[in-house]
């Protein structure tokens, strides 16, 4: 029990699992669920989708979170990336302001990079989902993928049923 209260124990025993599958293994259920899919067939096509952006590539521009249409100069930012490489996965409701949420993640990128001495690798899906249709089946092998949840939330964040799901 006293394990558990550890950041740093809970971060690495996350990561161990994550690295060998166990972190999404209900990920996958969830997935096979929505895609009616083989969970082992859901895992492989999240690996595949999988990608992120360093905020660094991110940092001057609060326009991420200004619309949630696609947009090929953030896509053109992503990089693939492997389970659990990425550092937090960015939640937020697209109803909220996006100057709060662009701060609020700054302020989380700081306290990030004083910590960790490096720029963190995030999942926000304006620039993650390449494919809406097809990546979004994906969507709980990413977050299981990913280290953290990072929630940006706003007014509207538990009103919306998109958002809550992802909690």
């Amino acid at each position: 029990v006293i394990f558990c209260l550890s950041a740093y124990v809970r971060a690495r025993v996350h990561a161990w699992l994550a690295a060998r599958g166990h972190g999404v293994s209900a990920a996958a259920g969830v997935a096979a669920l929505i895609g009616d899919a083989d969970p082992q067939d859901a895992i492989a096509e999240g690996r595949r989708r999988l990608r992120a952006i360093s905020l660094s590539d991110a940092v001057l521009e609060a326009d991420v979170f200004s619309s949630s249409a696609p947009s090929e100069y953030w896509q053109s930012k992503c990089v693939p990336a492997e389970l659990d490489s990425i550092d937090a996965f960015v939640s937020h409701s697209w109803h909220d302001d996006p100057v709060a949420k662009w701060s609020a993640l700054q302020e989380w990128r700081a306290e990030f990079v004083e910590r960790n001495r490096r720029e963190p690798l995030v999942w926000i899906d304006r620039c993650c989902i390449l494919e809406p249709g097809q990546d979004l089946l994906s969507l709980p092998i990413f977050l299981a993928g990913c280290r953290k949840l990072l929630i940006l939330a706003g007014p509207t964040f538990l009103n919306r049923l998109w958002c809550v799901g992802e909690l």
